[in-house]
């Protein structure tokens, strides 16, 4: 599910929600979800923000070493399969999973408990563009959200405040006073001083070289 938000008079936020295969699904189901992400999110321009976010059934590990700029310092256990199509599909496109880069607990960057091990594990992201990762404030799992699910919020804060850009003041050279230096013997004078003791002193052989 995609939603497209103005946030300025020509820049857009695009909002997508998705909800991927889970492990044991079929290879073809998991590429035919990623072949459709890959095409939303190329079909967005460039100049616009991005934030993924949903269920991706998938463990990104922490090594951020490999993926640097993809995931951040702060990610939980290792990566799977599906990991590393969704860190894949980051690197091409630019994007940063903001849920690794903050250093919180375990306890609030966790969102779902498995079912017979009772380890907890990150399956549920919120991702930007690497280059909007600085507007993002904090990604943290939600422990008291009460809903209709096993897996915990995730809530992120965003600035999504635009500035206008700044221009440089258009600069008009001052006009060169030629007539003061017209008018004016004692100008022309020091001018005539001023040249003579920047030029270099050289032994012209020529009108050439001299005037060069």
């Amino acid at each position: 599910m995609t939603q497209r938000l103005r946030i300025t008079n020509n820049k857009f936020i695009h909002l997508i929600s998705v909800y991927a295969p889970t492990l044991p699904s079929s290879d073809d189901a998991k590429e035919d979800f990623y072949v459709l992400r890959r095409q939303t999110l190329k079909g967005i321009p460039k100049h616009d923000k991005i934030i993924l976010l949903g269920d991706f059934n998938a463990r990104v590990g922490t090594e951020y070493d490999i993926w640097k700029g993809v995931i951040g310092k702060h990610g939980v256990g290792r990566c799977n399969d599906n990991g590393l199509r969704l860190l894949s599909l980051c690197s091409e496109l630019g994007l940063c999973i903001t849920n690794t880069c903050f250093r919180l607990a375990t306890k609030y960057k966790t969102s779902w408990i498995h079912p017979r091990s009772g380890h907890w594990h990150l399956l549920d992201y919120v991702i930007v563009r690497q280059k909007d990762l600085r507007d993002v404030h904090i990604t943290r799992a939600m422990r008291c959200a009460i809903g209709w699910t096993d897996h915990r919020l995730i809530r992120s804060k965003i600035c999504l405040t635009l500035k206008l850009p700044r221009r440089a003041p258009h600069k008009i050279p001052p006009k060169l006073a030629f007539k003061r230096l017209i008018a004016s013997s004692d100008l022309g004078n020091k001018s005539d001083e001023n040249f003579a003791a920047n030029a270099q002193i050289t032994d012209f052989s020529t009108i050439d070289v001299e005037w060069k």
